[in-house]
C-alpha cells in the first residue's frame, strides 16, 4: 500500500510540473512574405563650382554612376579647373536637380526621395536663391 501511495504521489507531482503550451506556443502565425529585392538605380550629379560644368551618372551600380558622373563634368570643364569636378549629390531610386545661380560658385544640388521631378526642381531652385538672384535649373533627373 505504501509503494501505491508512493507512485500515485509522484506521479501527481510529475503532473504538478507539466507545463502547458504558452498562449504564443498555441497560435499559429502566417508564412512571412518573401523580402522584395529591388535593384539599386543611382543618380549622380558631380559638377565644377570653378566653372559651371558638370556631369551625370546613373546605374545599378554606385561606383560606376559616380565615375561617369566625374568624367563627364572633367570633360565638361575642358580647361586647367577640371580637378575642382566632385559628387556633389547622389541618390538611390530618387529625384537629384542641380540649380545654378548668377556664377559658378552659387549653386544648389538637392535629392529627395518620393517626390516629383517638378518638386525637387522647385527645391533646388529656393536653396539657389539664397545665394543668388536668378537661378535656373541646371539639370534634374529621376532614377527608376
Amino acid at each position: 500500500m505504501k509503494k501505491l501511495l508512493t507512485l500515485a504521489l509522484c506521479a501527481l507531482s510529475v503532473s504538478a510540473f507539466a507545463t502547458t503550451p504558452s498562449i504564443e506556443d498555441q497560435m499559429s502565425y502566417p508564412p512571412q512574405p518573401p523580402l522584395l529585392d529591388f535593384p539599386n538605380w543611382w543618380s549622380v550629379i558631380a559638377y565644377n563650382p570653378q566653372n559651371g560644368a558638370f556631369g551625370y551618372g546613373e546605374g545599378d551600380m554606385i561606383k560606376p554612376a559616380q565615375n561617369k558622373a566625374l568624367k563627364d563634368c572633367e570633360l565638361a570643364s575642358n580647361d586647367a579647373n577640371k580637378q575642382h569636378c566632385q559628387i556633389f549629390t547622389e541618390a538611390n531610386h530618387a529625384c537629384v536637380a542641380l540649380a545654378t545661380g548668377d556664377s559658378p560658385e552659387k549653386y544648389a544640388a538637392v535629392r529627395k526621395f518620393r517626390m516629383k521631378l517638378e518638386e525637387v526642381e522647385q527645391e533646388a531652385l529656393a536653396a539657389c536663391k539664397m545665394n543668388s538672384a536668378n537661378c535656373s535649373i541646371t539639370f534634374s533627373a529621376c532614377g527608376k
